[in-house]
């Protein structure tokens, strides 16, 4: 690596995050606070992704109001057969076969949906039963959707 590409490097490097003019004893426990707080939300941000990523059942963040898929879990990837890349293009009633209903009950905020056709990458459908929450997220709705495959045995008797 050439010079030139290592001295702004090193500066980057060597320039202090912020300095402490006056190291009067308030500024430093108050500055130890902020850094404590900053480990405590590390923490929970890694937990909360931690449970993200191990939950066994499907969890999708949805956009209320677009309908996009905010985000999956690697369960719901794995349920619907797209990669997370592919699944945040996607609107929700994309993946349902009952685009309509699912549109509506998004529409009247259902928490609960005891029996839907949805549908996999390549169109092949399965049933799903789903629980849903609502949350404001910066001015916009976010629809919190934990998704469960409903197994074939079971499908047969709600019909």
């Amino acid at each position: 690596m050439s010079t030139c590409l290592l001295s702004p490097l090193k500066r980057f490097f060597s320039t202090p995050i912020f300095t402490i003019k006056n190291s009067r004893t308030e500024d430093v426990k108050q500055i130890a606070c902020l850094l404590e707080k900053l480990r405590c939300s590390n923490k929970m941000l890694r937990m909360y992704k931690e449970f993200w990523d191990h939950v066994g059942s499907a969890l999708l963040l949805v956009n209320s109001d677009t309908e996009m898929i905010l985000d999956a879990n690697p369960v719901a990837c794995a349920l619907y057969g797209y990669r997370r890349e592919d699944m945040t293009k996607k609107k929700i009633t994309e993946l349902s076969d009952e685009p309509e209903c699912t549109k509506t009950g998004m529409l009247e905020k259902v928490s609960h949906v005891s029996f839907r056709w949805h549908k996999k990458r390549g169109g092949i459908r399965f049933p799903v039963k789903a629980d849903i929450s609502y949350f404001n997220d910066q001015g916009y709705t976010v629809c919190a959707v934990i998704i469960r495959e409903i197994p074939m045995e079971k499908e047969l008797e709600i019909l």
